[in-house]
């Protein structure tokens, strides 16, 4: 737990050198070794922008955990401002429309279905 403290700490104090931070973070996450609790979404959503890019990664790559996606839609993606949201429609209407057999497997088709329709 040390090491997640570590990596929340400095975010939960200021906005600079956050990046380090957050790609530890994203690496910590993709690598299954933490779970999205709401301490960390509090964290991230802190820093829209900044994870953009790791949600791109997480829904654009089809090998990714299905349990990640579904972290991420749940907790992050209705939470993020608009811009970001619009961002990720590609990858969201891919989720809901072309959905892999794991993904329909555990219903994250409807899930983004969901985000998609509070949004446009």
């Amino acid at each position: 737990m040390i090491e997640i403290e570590e990596v929340l700490y400095p975010l939960t104090l200021e906005n600079e050198n956050a990046e380090p931070h957050l790609m530890k973070l994203f690496q910590l996450l993709k690598g299954g070794k933490i779970s999205l609790t709401n301490q960390i979404v509090d964290v991230m959503l802190r820093f829209p922008t900044e994870i953009t890019p790791f949600l791109f990664d997480v829904f654009g790559n089809l090998e990714e955990s299905v349990d990640l996606k579904a972290e991420c839609l749940e907790h992050l993606v209705p939470n993020v401002p608009f811009f970001v949201k619009i961002a990720l429609e590609d990858e969201l209407q891919r989720i809901a429309n072309d959905p892999t057999e794991e993904e329909k497997g555990i219903n994250l088709d409807n899930k983004a279905h969901e985000v998609l329709n509070s949004f446009i």
